[in-house]
């Protein structure tokens, strides 16, 4: 009957109400947990270009003293 037709469609109107609902908070929480996530990793990003620095400030040391260490072998073959 007429009654029954108009109960269903408002209760189908509510119901796509509460899932759009749904989805919006859904997309706002992921929004800010991503948010979240990319302040994280900006501050970490020049944290780790630090370490990458003194990482190659000491491979280079270390290339330098390999070859020191190189020069000298060198000359004390020489004086043999």
């Amino acid at each position: 009957d007429i009654a029954s037709f108009f109960e269903s469609q408002l209760t189908e109107e509510c119901k796509t109400a509460e899932r759009k609902y749904q989805h919006v908070t859904n997309m706002v929480i992921t929004s800010t947990t991503l948010q979240e996530e990319e302040s994280r990793l900006t501050h970490q990003i020049p944290e780790v270009q630090q370490k990458i620095e003194k990482f190659q400030k000491h491979l280079q040391d270390l290339a330098f003293d390999a070859g020191a260490e190189s020069r000298a072998e060198k000359v004390r073959k020489c004086k043999v």
